[in-house]
């Protein structure tokens, strides 16, 4: 579950159609506000307002206001990552936090009890009138991932169904699954988080920079690293040996001569091979930060031993 600051209040997923003066949002806010351009844009918006509003049921209601979206919402001009900006969505702008979006519309789709089809507005920002359609509501982090502790709790067989509907990771469509994993090549949080689980058992939560995170164990074995996670093992095994010592470094003044022994020097300093599992053995060069050598880890095509 990810860990956006600005989703203190939980996320929002809406659509909108833009109403504004001359069909120019980009122009509206340099536009006198008793000017007969923002009149017809408001005129406009509460025509979209009461045909939407007329319509009882809700997939009928929410496929008119993509309609109405598409042929006339001023959101048209987007960007190389969306063209035709959101009218050619439909309006749809995807969950959004009250502090990604303009105080007035935030204000609008954040404060009240809205439920899944209604529709807000219109609502005035320096761009012009908004005709929203509020579409579902995401809890705050800390909530949603307490609700997944609970569920799991009850029935940890459903994590992967549990991973697919409401994770955020990239590993979602996969059921959560991340295959194999050694230490180092996840971090320390989590490798102590489930370093003692056996399969089937489940973690506790684990808060790291980008989220929280709930990990299940699937499987256990002791076998070979392959090509990558050799080479992920060793990049950070190197840095749990370099961090502190840079930290030290530093407060002496010894951070150059430090970080030239580490560039340029393939010889390890002794207590690194501690860093290390037992089954893997340090290659006698390359792969150290700095190195002519170093490449970046291979992709793991199936290939490697």
């Amino acid at each position: 579950v990810s860990q956006d600051p600005s989703a203190a209040e939980g996320e929002v997923s809406v659509a909108h159609i833009l109403f504004s003066p001359n069909d120019d949002p980009g122009a509206a806010a340099d536009i006198n506000p008793d000017d007969p351009a923002w009149i017809e844009a408001e005129g406009a918006a509460n025509a979209a307002n009461e045909t939407l509003r007329a319509i009882d049921d809700r997939e009928d209601r929410e496929a008119r206001f993509a309609e109405i979206a598409q042929a006339e919402s001023d959101d048209n001009q987007g960007g190389p990552d969306n063209p035709g900006g959101s009218a050619a969505q439909g309006g749809d702008l995807g969950f959004v936090t009250r502090g990604s979006i303009l105080p007035a519309f935030g204000d609008a789709i954040f404060d009240g009890d809205h439920e899944p089809g209604d529709i807000i507005g219109p609502v005035k920002t320096d761009f012009g009138y908004h005709m929203i359609l509020f579409q579902e509501r995401k809890p705050p982090p800390a909530e949603r991932i307490a609700e997944i502790e609970q569920a799991l709790e009850e029935d940890p067989d459903q994590f992967a169904a549990l991973a697919r509907e409401r994770s955020d990771a990239p590993s979602a469509a996969d059921g959560g699954d991340i295959g194999w994993v050694t230490q180092y090549q996840v971090d320390a949080q989590v490798y102590e988080a489930v370093s003692d689980l056996q399969p089937g058992e489940i973690s506790e939560q684990v808060s790291l920079a980008d989220g929280f995170h709930v990990y299940a164990v699937t499987d256990r074995q002791q076998r070979p690293l392959d090509a990558r996670q050799r080479a992920l093992v060793e990049l950070r095994a190197f840095d749990a040996w370099y961090g502190p010592r840079r930290a030290e470094a530093e407060e002496a003044g010894r951070i150059e001569r430090l970080e030239e022994d580490a560039g340029t020097d393939p010889a390890v300093p002794d207590d690194f091979g501690e860093q290390l599992p037992d089954d893997f053995e340090l290659p006698p060069e390359g792969l150290l930060p700095g190195d002519d050598n170093f490449e970046e880890p291979p992709p793991d095509d199936g290939s490697a031993p």
